[in-house]
């Protein structure tokens, strides 16, 4: 069953094999923890890894890899795309023989004013990470770790 965590996933990538975070760098919370991290990781130290290396697999640190996977519209992405972006990783992954996995997951792209209607698709996404984790994590053999800074992931 995959791990799920209220953390930052620059700092939960420090501990995996393979970091597979979404999003976006600006005005937000991921932009003040990717500078941290960066500091403490100068080989990827730019203003926007979304853009600087985007869909690439860099090995930041010995054995440890990374990839940044840019948000799609009203930063979010649709699921097809998501799954598709996460199937190519896990068997990016699996060919390295990495095992220990972790992500950030995404919103849908169907977020709008009422806050209600976000949370219920925020609560049906994490579902669907959770439920696309644990079917990875048996056919590949994967420790899988869903973080987020906010509760989606740990929240009842």
């Amino acid at each position: 069953m995959p791990k799920l965590v209220s953390d930052d996933i620059f700092k939960v990538a420090e501990s995996c094999d393979l970091c597979i975070i979404f999003g976006h760098i600006g005005f937000n919370e991921m932009n003040l923890k990717w500078k941290e991290f960066c500091k403490r990781h100068p080989k990827l130290s730019c203003h926007n890894p979304f853009e600087n290396f985007q869909n690439q697999y860099i090995e930041w640190s010995k054995g440890r890899w990374i990839v940044f996977i840019p948000e799609e519209k009203n930063h979010g992405m649709q699921t097809s795309i998501l799954e598709k972006a996460l199937k190519n990783a896990f068997i990016w992954a699996h060919q390295k023989n990495l095992n220990k996995i972790a992500t950030n997951g995404i919103a849908n792209t169907d977020h709008g004013r009422n806050k209600l209607n976000n949370r219920l698709s925020d609560n049906e996404r994490a579902a669907w990470l959770y439920e696309y984790a644990c079917l990875h994590e048996c056919s590949y053999n994967f420790e899988i770790t869903l973080a987020s800074l906010n509760d989606v992931f740990i929240r009842g």
